[in-house]
């Protein structure tokens, strides 16, 4: 998941990852300013968890695959300008 935190103004909007892309509703889109980027890992569903955690597989609610440099504000930034089409690549490393 990834969010779009607005430095100028409360609330924040979410854009939704499909194989390694993500895009965000144009009905909630992004009005234009500065924000910050904060890409955070799924939060799987309680039930799928424990399935997991019977079966003795690794327990998803403590994986991390999202380094958390990437899941605290202040690291990636994006500017939304009214005048372009806006595309953003942000790479993530693992150090």
């Amino acid at each position: 998941m990834i969010r779009f935190i607005a430095e100028e103004r409360s609330g924040d909007v979410v854009g939704v990852v499909t194989a390694g892309n993500f895009r965000i509703d144009q009905e909630r889109g992004l009005t234009p300013g500065q924000y910050d980027v904060v890409v955070l890992p799924e939060n799987p569903e309680l039930a799928q968890a424990m399935q997991a955690i019977q079966s003795g597989d690794r327990d998803p609610l403590k994986s991390r695959t999202i380094p958390v440099r990437y899941q605290q504000a202040g690291l990636l930034h994006a500017t939304v300008d009214p005048d372009t089409d806006n595309h953003y690549r942000f790479e993530l490393t693992t150090r």
